[in-house]
């Protein structure tokens, strides 16, 4: 991300969230034989990421708590149905 988005996203008020997706984007790419580069990872652990944030949201009073309990359940629930995508865990909370 240049320093000009980096600005933008500042002065808008919008996430960074284009670090998450280049990280998958360069593990699909660059190692596609790896269990993380696969489809079936990458689109399941970005749904439960997406899932277990919306779960916790406004749950707790501490915004950094709220990220702490997103980022475990993501953690557990990828575990649990055996998918594992590690920029998933990183997605904006």
């Amino acid at each position: 991300m240049t320093l000009t988005n980096l600005a933008i996203a500042i002065w808008a008020g919008v996430p960074l969230v284009g670090a998450v997706f280049a990280v998958s984007t360069n593990v699909t790419l660059n190692l596609p034989q790896m269990p993380v580069a696969q489809p079936r990872n990458i689109v399941f652990a970005y749904a439960i990421a997406l899932a277990s944030t919306a779960l916790t949201m406004h749950r707790f009073e501490n915004h950094m708590l709220e990220m702490l309990a997103a980022v475990l359940a993501t953690s557990l629930t990828m575990r649990l149905f055996g998918v594992f995508h590690p920029p998933a865990l990183a997605s904006p909370q």
